[in-house]
């Protein structure tokens, strides 16, 4: 049980790192944003999209191909944008999450073997079911947040 604590804190103090690195800008640097871009926008729920056009009043920005319903173009007030972030690189919280979840599945599957012999096999086996499962969360459910643009 030691070692999983332990381990659990290795793995969890490299996120808080990660999360303490935020750059605040102006609404000048959203204005800067190359056309075309993804984004996400903090309202009141955060929306992934990609930028079309900005003004000092307004981001217009379209959905993201994952989105399969909805308007085709989506316009946010200045007013009412708490944050813009850029998304972090391709495939980043996929790999923290199979990090995660198989360094955890290895620790439980080493710590519950029973028999002499097999705690390598059984550390594999949880290792990488819990990695397989730990990369489709953190797909789902991010876990690195992507550059801070803007923060009102």
């Amino acid at each position: 049980m030691r070692k999983l604590r332990i381990l659990t804190s290795l793995l969890v103090f490299p996120l808080l790192v990660l999360s303490a690195h935020a750059q605040t800008g102006d609404w000048q640097s959203v204005e800067n944003l190359p056309l075309g871009a993804r984004i996400s926008v903090l309202t009141r729920h955060r929306v992934p999209c990609i930028l079309v056009r900005v003004n000092d009043d307004e981001l217009v920005c379209a959905p993201t191909p994952e989105r399969w319903f909805g308007p085709d173009t989506l316009t946010f007030h200045r007013q009412s944008i708490r944050e813009i972030r850029l998304p972090p690189p391709d495939g980043t919280n996929e790999l923290l999450g199979a990090a995660i979840g198989g360094g955890i599945g290895a620790t439980v599957g080493a710590a519950n073997s029973n028999c002499e012999g097999c705690g390598g096999a059984r550390a594999l086996i949880f290792g990488g079911i819990l990695a397989f499962v730990g990369a489709k969360v953190a797909k789902r459910s991010p876990i690195v947040q992507g550059k801070l643009v803007y923060k009102r």
